[in-house]
């Protein structure tokens, strides 16, 4: 079993995360880059690895502000964004429905 999760609600350590928990360990990746904890986790564990490799989102911005001044089409346009997140959202279907799912079977 693995858990997928994506937060971009608030500040809270650091922005935003992806964190993959399953029953052999757990990663998190942020701005910092990306740190992997191997179970069972001690108390106040050090990850066992981790790189740093942050992610530079100026370049981002700009492109979007752009964009926005031109009309033009962004680098990364919400169709891509939309077909980057399709697998973990077939993923919370099959887990809601309890079945396996497939594009073609929604």
């Amino acid at each position: 079993m693995a858990t997928w999760t994506l937060n971009y609600c608030n500040s809270y350590e650091n922005d935003w995360s992806i964190q993959f928990q399953g029953d052999e360990g757990t990663m998190i990746i942020n701005n910092e880059g990306f740190r992997i904890w191997k179970e069972p986790v001690p108390k106040n564990p050090d990850p066992v690895q981790k790189m740093a490799a942050p992610i530079p989102i100026e370049t981002h911005i700009q492109n979007f502000m752009d964009c926005v001044r031109s009309r033009k089409e962004p680098n990364a346009p919400v169709e891509v964004g939309a077909s980057a997140v399709s697998a973990p959202h077939l993923a919370n279907v099959a887990f809601h429905q309890g079945r396996q799912v497939s594009l073609s079977s929604l």
